[in-house]
């Protein structure tokens, strides 16, 4: 009787070990998973982070930016303005020929 309970007892104990080494390989695996995003995050805040000073001088060159595109845009408009009239000409022209 002893031995069958000692037998069981090893069993449900062998059982138990593999279940605990099972868990902590797990457990390793999101530890090491844990620390690899970790990093990355710290990697990424550090990329992140920036002074005002920085943040003003962002703005300041986007705004810039974005006023030479307008400038820009508007020059473009102009000049197709422009086109259109300087040919006007040359379609009254070309219209007069296919009468002809």
């Amino acid at each position: 009787w002893q031995r069958c309970r000692a037998d069981g007892s090893w069993a449900v104990y062998q059982e138990m070990q593999e279940k605990l080494d099972v868990d902590m390989r797990e457990a390793t695996k999101f530890s090491r998973s844990l620390e690899k995003r970790r990093a990355e995050l710290i990697n990424y805040e550090g990329k992140l982070n920036v002074t005002d000073d920085e943040e003003i001088a962002f703005k300041n060159q986007l705004e810039e930016l974005t006023e030479e595109a307008r400038v820009a845009a508007e020059a473009k408009r102009k000049l197709e303005q422009d086109l259109k009239i300087a040919e006007n000409p040359i379609k009254a022209k070309e219209r007069d020929m296919k009468i002809l």
